[in-house]
């Protein structure tokens, strides 16, 4: 991915995505949350994030290091990456145990 066309999401102070150039992947700002756990629209807009994280190239990414990637605890990202696998988004290599965007 090219880093100048590659973006940074964020939900700034009054609770609206945010876009910054100059980054590799999406990520989650760090306390974009203020600390709560994601419910109802933050959960989608969580599960959308976690689904722009993915290379547009096809290349997998592992569930830690999404969680890394989005600031979340393993088991919260995979739980977004499980629903994601099963709505269809995502495909999960067996072999690797590694995710990608469904072609």
């Amino acid at each position: 991915m090219n880093p100048s066309t590659a973006h940074r999401y964020c939900i700034d102070a009054r609770g609206r995505w945010a876009v910054g150039a100059g980054f590799r992947h999406a990520t989650l700002q760090a306390g974009a949350m203020n600390g709560h756990r994601p419910t109802g629209r933050r959960s989608a807009e969580s599960g959308l994030l976690m689904l722009a994280s993915f290379p547009a190239d096809g290349s997998y990414l592992g569930n830690a290091e999404l969680a890394r990637m989005l600031d979340m605890n393993p088991s919260t990202s995979h739980r977004y990456v499980s629903t994601l696998v099963a709505v269809g988004p995502l495909e999960r290599d067996p072999a690797t145990r590694r995710y990608r965007r469904a072609s």
